[in-house]
C-alpha cells in the first residue's frame, strides 16, 4: 500500500516541529541540535539494521522465498522509513532545517531597517517582523478560529478586561470598529552577555513585541502567543531616535487601522493599538518622558507632580494630572526653549498622531 504524500508531510511537519521547539524554545545552538539530528539518526540505522536483520531470517526459515526476493522485500520495507527519509534528506543539515522550517510553518521574514552609521563609520541595523504579517498569519491559525468565546456582560461595578474600561468604551474607532484587532505592545531593553561583566550595556538590545487582546485570557498570558515585533541594539536606538526606529512599525499600524488586513475568508479585519506596556525607564522612553528619576524636577508621566513635593511631608500627594493639552504645550516650548526639556517632556512621542494617541503608555 502507497503512503499517501499527506501523512509524509504530516511526518515531516511534526519531526521540524521538535527540532523547532528545541531551537526556539529550548534555545539550544544549531550545534547541539546538529549533533542530536546526527545521533538520533544513528541510532535509528543500528535499530533499523536489527529489525531488517530479523525479517530477513524469518522469510528465509518460514517462507520459500529467494535470496533475492527477500532482498527486495527488506529494501521495499527500508524504502518507507519516514524517519531516515527526513534526517538524510530536509532536516540534514542547519541549513535545510531553516528551509523546511520555512515551508512547512507561517515564516515571516525579518526586515533589515538601515539607521544610519555611527561614529565608526560602520553601518547601523534594526530589524522589524512586519506586523500585518503576522497578524495575517494568526487570522489563518487554528488559534484563531477557536478562540472565539461567549460574551457575558459583567456587571456594571466589575472590571473583567481591558474591554470594560472608560477609556476603551469611550474610544471612537473601536465603538465603530467591534471586532477589530486590539493590539498590546510590549518593550522591553535586557543584555545578551554577563550584565556583571566588562561588556554591561555594550551588547544591550532593544525588544518590541506584540500581543493580540482579543484572543481568550488564557492564551493571552501565555509568552509563547506573544510574537517579535522588532530588535535593535540600544546604543542605536538612542542615538538615531524614535522614528528611525520604529518608521515601519507605524506605517504598519496605520494601514491596518485605515486598510485593515484580509482574513482567509476574504473579510476586512482593520486594527489598532490599545496601549503599550513596559517598566517604568522603557514607557518614559516611548513616551517622550525624562528617564533620570533621581535628579529630574518633574519624573512622573501621569501627573505634574515636582521631586520637591513627592519628598515633602505626604507621600501620597499628587500632583495636577498630565492631558493632551499640557503634554502638547511642553513639546510646543520645547521647539522653542533651549532647555533639555519642558516639565519632564523630551520629545513628542510618535503615537501622537494616531488613532491610540489616547492612550496611556
Amino acid at each position: 500500500m502507497e503512503m499517501s504524500p499527506e501523512f509524509c508531510d504530516l511526518f515531516l511537519r511534526n519531526v521540524s516541529q521538535f527540532y523547532l521547539k528545541l531551537q526556539g524554545q529550548f534555545l539550544l545552538p544549531a550545534s547541539t541540535i546538529q549533533n542530536i539530528v546526527e545521533e538520533m539518526q544513528n541510532i535509528h540505522e543500528l535499530g533499523q539494521t536489527y529489525i531488517l536483520g530479523k525479517l530477513a531470517s524469518l522469510l528465509k526459515d518460514d517462507t520459500s522465498l529467494s535470496e533475492e526476493d527477500i532482498n527486495k522485500v527488506c529494501e521495499s520495507v527500508k524504502s518507507y522509513d519516514l524517519f531516515s527519509a527526513c534526517h538524510t534528506g530536509p532536516l540534514r543539515t542547519v541549513y535545510s532545517r531553516a528551509q523546511t522550517f520555512k515551508k512547512a510553518f507561517n515564516y515571516v521574514e525579518p526586515k533589515k531597517i538601515f539607521l544610519g552609521r555611527d561614529e565608526n563609520r560602520k553601518d547601523r541595523f534594526a530589524y522589524y517582523v512586519p506586523l500585518r504579517e503576522t497578524l495575517r498569519c494568526l487570522l489563518e491559525s487554528d488559534l484563531w478560529q477557536k478562540s472565539e468565546e461567549p460574551s457575558t456582560e459583567p456587571p456594571a461595578d466589575v472590571l473583567c478586561d481591558i474591554s470594560d474600561s472608560k477609556l476603551f468604551k469611550s474610544n471612537d474607532f473601536f465603538g465603530q470598529n467591534p471586532s477589530c484587532l486590539k493590539l498590546v505592545l510590549y518593550q522591553d531593553a535586557f543584555e545578551v552577555v554577563n550584565p556583571l561583566g566588562s561588556a554591561r550595556t555594550k551588547h544591550k538590545v532593544l525588544a518590541v513585541y506584540a500581543s493580540v487582546a482579543n484572543l481568550p485570557l488564557h492564551v493571552r498570558s501565555d509568552t509563547d502567543h506573544m510574537s517579535l515585533v522588532l530588535l535593535c541594539r540600544e546604543k542605536d536606538f538612542k542615538e538615531f531616535g524614535h522614528a528611525n526606529v520604529f518608521s515601519e512599525l507605524l506605517t504598519d499600524l496605520k494601514e491596518l487601522e485605515d486598510s485593515g488586513i484580509v482574513a482567509s475568508d476574504e473579510t476586512r479585519v482593520k486594527g489598532t493599538l490599545f496601549c503599550i506596556a513596559g517598566d517604568n525607564l522603557g514607557s518614559h522612553c516611548i513616551g517622550g518622558f525624562t528617564e533620570n528619576f533621581s535628579s529630574s524636577k518633574y519624573f512622573c508621566r501621569y501627573c505634574l507632580i515636582t521631586k520637591s513635593e513627592f519628598q515633602g511631608a505626604d507621600p501620597n500627594l499628587c500632583g495636577p494630572e498630565r492631558t493632551k493639552e499640557n503634554y502638547n504645550s511642553a513639546v510646543d516650548r520645547l521647539q522653542i526653549d533651549n532647555t533639555p526639556d519642558v516639565e519632564g517632556v523630551k520629545f513628542r512621542h510618535l503615537g501622537n498622531g494616531g488613532q491610540h494617541k489616547k492612550f496611556h503608555y
